[in-house]
């Protein structure tokens, strides 16, 4: 599903940078403005920021724990969260055993 018309970005997209980001330092603050810039896009209208941070919150909290599953702000769009959630969740073991 298209999130940003201006840009193209997908939730897709999204999910697999706020994924990325997490791998790369589980402890970050990410916010929609980190994910754009992780896209390298910038916001244009920012019509699709409330979308963009709902996003990004639910699967920051879900891949932290905050969360006990993953609520898809985006119902109608199935994703694989939980195999995602497995990967991160060894990534970031594996980080911290260093």
């Amino acid at each position: 599903m298209i999130v940003c018309s201006c840009n193209c970005i997908t939730d897709r997209d999204i999910l697999e940078t706020v994924d990325r980001l997490m791998l790369e330092e589980p402890l970050r603050l990410i916010t929609p403005a980190v994910v754009y810039k992780a896209l390298g896009k910038r916001p244009r209208c920012g019509g699709c920021m409330p979308n963009t941070n709902e996003i990004v919150q639910a699967r920051v909290d879900y891949l932290r724990g905050d969360a006990t599953e993953y609520v898809d702000p985006t119902p109608d769009v199935i994703h694989a969260a939980d195999e995602t959630r497995v990967e991160t969740d060894h990534a970031t073991a594996a980080h911290f055993a260093r």
